[in-house]
């Protein structure tokens, strides 16, 4: 039998420090969410916030001010590149299948479990 999932929990032996922010590409109805949650996780849970690299060049975002207040704060990263194994204690996902598949493949060689939201 397999066990209902709403009867699970998530057990942090200590806190989370350190989060993967994944968003859907080519979408702006993401980037004010993405800018929100990335501004509350820095400011309100003092967490260290990883984004691609290419979040810091979307014109967008450099243009917006609350985003260019914390940009500074962010730590990116390239695929292919950066390994962010041992770095990342979970994963947020805004998008959908692709961006969840997509965060699935940066993880693809690693027997560590990560953990995505």
């Amino acid at each position: 039998t397999i066990p209902d999932p709403s009867n699970q929990k998530l057990n942090w032996t200590k806190p989370p420090l350190t989060v993967l922010i994944i968003r859907k590409h080519l979408d702006e109805s993401v980037l004010i969410p993405f800018r929100d949650l990335v501004v509350w996780l820095l400011e309100t849970k003092n967490m260290v916030v990883y984004v691609e690299h290419m979040v810091l060049e979307e014109r967008i975002l450099l243009e917006d001010e609350e985003f260019q207040r914390i940009q500074d704060r962010l730590i990116s990263f390239k695929e292919g590149v950066d390994d962010l194994t041992d770095k990342i204690d979970f994963i947020i996902c805004l998008g959908g299948d692709g961006t969840l598949l997509y965060v699935s493949s940066l993880f693809q060689v690693t027997t560590f479990i990560v953990r995505i939201f």
